[in-house]
């Protein structure tokens, strides 16, 4: 299995950098989910891709960020993460 975050959707391809390596990879659209996004984290398995929903999420707090929870909270008050 490769893990690979998602960089950059167009229209026929979705380009996708491995984890580990670096390295890009272009995967064609339609064998990715639907519902991926830009900043998404991949499983690719022999026979399937996957939406790694936990990985992305500490992906992007750990880039400052999250599509899932776009605020950053102690334990005193919450803001709004804005780019």
């Amino acid at each position: 299995m490769k893990k690979v975050s998602v960089e950059h959707i167009e229209k026929d391809f979705v380009l996708c950098e491995n984890l580990k390596t670096s390295e890009k990879i272009y995967l064609e659209k339609v064998s990715v989910p639907k519902n991926v996004k830009e900043g998404d984290v991949l499983n690719l398995y022999e026979n399937k891709i996957e939406i790694d929903k936990n990985e992305t999420l500490k992906r992007n707090l750990s880039l400052g960020s999250s599509p899932y929870f776009p605020y950053f909270c102690n334990m005193q008050t919450c803001h709004k993460i804005t780019r």
